[in-house]
């Protein structure tokens, strides 16, 4: 809700007014007249004004479609604070499933009903992970508009996510003979002109994400320790360091002593980047998921495999270390997620098919009691 304050300036001389809101992560925000008086009542009088004028910018909000008022909620609070591009892409995405089902639908005529068969519609043709994501950014405009008055309750609260069990809700992944195949290939044929090999050749053994490989520089390698510190990302379409993805993605990752080894013949380049093509530029995601797919090609790898990309090496890295027994909380630091739930979220489908192993390992050994 809108509220007013009134205090004195620095100097203690003047008045100035306010207006408080809460914002969508339910922060205390305050935006001010823009201008102090020498009286308070004056600077109560501007700070009415500014909240006349906030509640009447909510009484239109509150008439605004669904579909308008998602847009402008991530013109205004997402895209500002957005840690990448693709938050635009995400927001894009599930804003047509809306513009397709509402329409000119008004916000404040939607009801909970209505949310869940919207729900039931979509989330039926898609993964459990799509379904969620579904779900999670269409209902967070509707949450911030209950909080600032433009709508009295929340039609998407106790929303069932609904999704297509059958599916393809996982990415494609290597099996432990056939990741060893591809690094025992690419390791024969490194060349320190063709950087997409070596990049590759870090994905498989660290499981990194392609913004962390592509931000590495030489000093975030310590030959010595023989570990690479992730510490930042790189924006593809800014073409410069950003933060990586979350806080606890920052971390130390240690690497095979032999694939450091290889990395660093990469150093006579000479470039402060580690992945950078010969003319000095950054590997983009688009070269590198081309090199990926030729590679597993010419491996006989990419039977069934036709969306592998470099994030499915993550998914190859994660299966090969549950396959080796490592523990999910270790995996879990390691891929620089937040928590080990989430760790549990993205990858269940490998954990799942982990377990159904280890249950048949364990049928026959206990067959083997009545040998």
């Amino acid at each position: 809700m809108l509220n007013i304050r009134i205090r004195k300036t620095n100097n203690g001389k003047k008045w100035r007014g306010s207006v408080l809101y809460t914002d969508m992560t339910g922060k205390r925000r305050e935006k001010s007249v823009g201008k102090s008086f020498a009286k308070k009542k004056d600077a109560k009088n501007a700070a009415n004004q500014l909240l006349s004028e906030l509640y009447s910018n909510t009484a239109n909000d509150s008439n605004s479609t669904y579909v308008d008022f998602y847009q402008e909620y991530y013109l205004n609070f997402i895209k500002p604070n957005a840690r990448s591009h693709s938050s635009a892409e995400q927001y894009s995405i599930y804003g047509k499933h809306l513009k397709i089902y509402f329409g000119d639908m008004k916000l404040k005529d939607i009801t909970a009903a209505d949310y869940q068969r919207f729900l039931n519609k979509f989330g039926n043709r898609y993964s459990k992970e799509y379904a969620r994501k579904l779900k999670a950014y269409t209902s967070k405009p509707v949450k911030f508009a209950v909080s600032q008055g433009m709508l009295r309750r929340d039609f998407t609260f106790n929303a069932k996510t609904v999704f297509n069990p059958n599916a393809n809700q996982h990415t494609n992944y290597l099996n432990g003979a056939e990741i060893k195949q591809l690094a025992t290939y690419i390791e024969g044929r490194l060349d320190p002109d063709n950087p997409s090999l070596y990049l590759i050749l870090l994905a498989i053994y660290t499981g990194m994400r392609k913004a962390e490989l592509q931000a590495l520089t030489w000093e975030d390698v310590d030959e010595q320790a023989s570990t690479i510190t992730i510490n930042k990302s790189w924006d593809e379409h800014k073409k410069t360091f950003k933060p990586t993805k979350t806080e606890s993605s920052n971390r130390i990752v240690p690497v095979p002593r032999d694939v450091l080894d290889l990395l660093c013949r990469l150093k006579d380049s000479h470039n402060h980047l580690i992945f950078m093509d010969p003319l000095g530029r950054v590997l983009t995601g688009a070269t590198i998921n081309k090199y990926v797919r030729d590679i597993i090609a010419r491996c006989g790898l990419d039977e069934g495999r036709e969306h592998f990309t470099l994030h499915s090496l993550r998914h190859t890295h994660v299966a090969y270390l549950l396959g080796k027994g490592v523990d999910i909380h270790v995996i879990s630091k390691r891929l620089g997620h937040s928590s080990v739930r989430t760790t549990e979220e993205k990858y269940a489908y490998l954990i799942d098919e982990f377990k159904a192993k280890q249950t048949d390992q364990i049928v026959q050994k206990l067959d083997n009691l009545n040998d």
